[in-house]
């Protein structure tokens, strides 16, 4: 949303919500840690596919 190439939390739960998503925070927290590959809070254009998979 802020076109910085990255998907933080706040983005991702933005984006469940907009999809009428339920358990937005359990959701964006776990799917952040899951494709977040280096720990660093976002996910880059690398860890992508790692968001694809987990959903």
């Amino acid at each position: 949303m802020d076109k910085d190439g990255r998907i933080s939390k706040e983005e991702l739960r933005q984006a469940i919500r907009a999809t009428r998503g339920h358990f937005v925070m359990f959701k964006s927290r776990l799917g952040l840690r899951s494709a977040d590959a280096d720990c660093n809070g976002f996910i880059d254009e690398d860890e992508l596919n790692n968001l694809v998979d987990f959903a």
